[in-house]
């Protein structure tokens, strides 16, 4: 249960970073800790010390969102919120974009195909839709701060796919089958090639 109150009080910290909270934080945690401690030896279960001193917890969120903040404090906490609600707001549009694609994907999907007969080719723009998929998290990460170059995961994923559709697009059209399948040897190199060069420049 101590462990328990340690990431209460942790949790604690991280809502309330400007100066003041953090030096009431520091005194606040040791008396808290020492309180359980009493209230164990005192005959207590551990559990019964856990819920009485987070009763304390809650009250000194309370005093803590009361302490006074200095201006840079309030700017950066300005900054803060308006970053979540960057993120919330990119998240939003990323989910309603991944929807609409893919029901344009569907349609798209029937259209040309009643159309042309082609059915043995248009499932190949389901793969399309993956990719457009994972290109789309790529952006919305992107747009959330994280950096293109740490998203290798996604782009190997979208590279496998594009090869993939490639294969099946070639061999489908050309019907070389005994050799289309080097491609995949091909992509095998690539990416070996990516990592080494990923590793050259760390």
């Amino acid at each position: 249960m101590k462990k328990h109150l340690k990431q209460e009080m942790d949790k604690l910290a991280g809502e309330f970073t400007h100066s003041a909270a953090q030096a009431a934080m520091a005194e606040a945690s040791a008396e808290l800790e020492a309180e359980y401690d009493t209230m164990v030896e005192s005959g207590k279960s551990e559990l019964e010390a856990y819920r009485a001193v987070l009763k304390d917890v809650e009250k000194m969120r309370e005093i803590l969102a009361a302490l006074p903040k200095t201006e840079e404090e309030r700017e950066a906490e300005a900054e803060k919120a308006k970053s979540r609600a960057w993120r919330k707001k990119v998240n939003g549009i990323h989910g309603h974009l991944e929807g609409l694609m893919w029901v344009a994907t569907v349609i798209l999907y029937f259209l040309v195909s009643f159309t042309t007969g082609w059915w043995h080719l248009t499932w190949l723009m389901f793969l399309g839709g993956a990719m457009g998929s994972i290109l789309l998290s790529i952006v919305s990460a992107w747009l959330k701060g994280k950096p293109l170059s740490k998203q290798g995961g996604k782009w190997r994923g979208l590279m496998w796919l594009g090869i993939t559709e490639l294969y099946f697009l070639i061999s489908f059209l050309l019907g070389g089958w005994h050799l289309t399948w080097l491609i995949f040897v091909l992509g095998a190199m690539i990416e070996i090639l990516l990592g080494l060069a990923s590793k050259w420049k760390e």
